[in-house]
């Protein structure tokens, strides 16, 4: 004679074949399921396992990413300087002379910020100084100023401030100038420094009445 043994006696079979201990498997005619929820497993996950493009902004909590997880280019903003000190640049002909240079390396679209100085010397009175800063090594089409002395001893030295912003629509490497020539009688400049300062666009395209430079400065000819 045949003896059918119930689920409840397969389960019953089972746990004491195995000393008691209910074995990890789902018994014929169980549709049921459960989902673990003490799972602890360190190290299970690397990068293999996830999809390129799967984390985004959204998955990211707010604050969790900080300036020191990022690479250099990714950074909000940047700067960059150019510094000559001493006695450098002697006696300036009346021709266009670069003093000081900066190259950026832009990782994306915004504006740069330069500013730039030193000092003019006099060699003669009067004399004259023209400086600029230009994407380009020369002061022809650009707003620049003029440092001048005049009869007192100690207008023989005249700072050179400038200051001119850029706004950039292209990523990558963009260069400046500091640019000086004597504008009348003879004149030098010394302890010439330019610096830039990177800030990134944040959102939309860049403005149309702005696509070139915005800029900063005399325009006395």
């Amino acid at each position: 004679m045949t003896k059918i043994i119930g689920t409840t006696g397969l389960l019953a079979a089972a746990m004491v074949m195995t000393g008691g201990f209910a074995l990890p498997f789902a018994l014929p005619g169980d549709a049921s399921a459960q989902t673990a929820t003490n799972l602890v497993c360190r190290g299970c996950v690397d990068t293999r396992d996830i999809r390129n493009k799967a984390v985004t902004s959204k998955k990211i909590r707010n604050g969790q990413v900080k300036p020191i997880d990022l690479h250099r280019s990714a950074k909000p903003a940047a700067a960059n300087f150019s510094s000559v000190n001493g006695e450098d640049a002697g006696t300036l002909p009346t021709t266009d002379t670069v003093v000081a240079q900066v190259t950026m390396e832009l990782p994306a679209p915004g504006v740069v910020i330069a500013n730039a100085g030193g000092w003019a010397v006099f060699n003669d009175n009067p004399s004259s100084i023209l400086c600029a800063i230009s994407k380009t090594p020369t002061t022809s089409g650009q707003p620049f100023i003029i440092a001048q002395n005049h009869n007192e001893a100690n207008a023989r030295r005249m700072p050179t401030p400038v200051t001119r912003g850029f706004v950039e629509d292209t990523a990558g490497s963009h260069t400046y100038y500091f640019v000086c020539r004597t504008h009348l009688g003879s004149s030098g400049h010394n302890d010439a420094m330019l610096t830039t300062v990177y800030v990134p666009q944040l959102s939309g395209p860049v403005p149309a009445s702005a696509s070139a430079e915005g800029a900063a400065g005399s325009s006395v000819d």
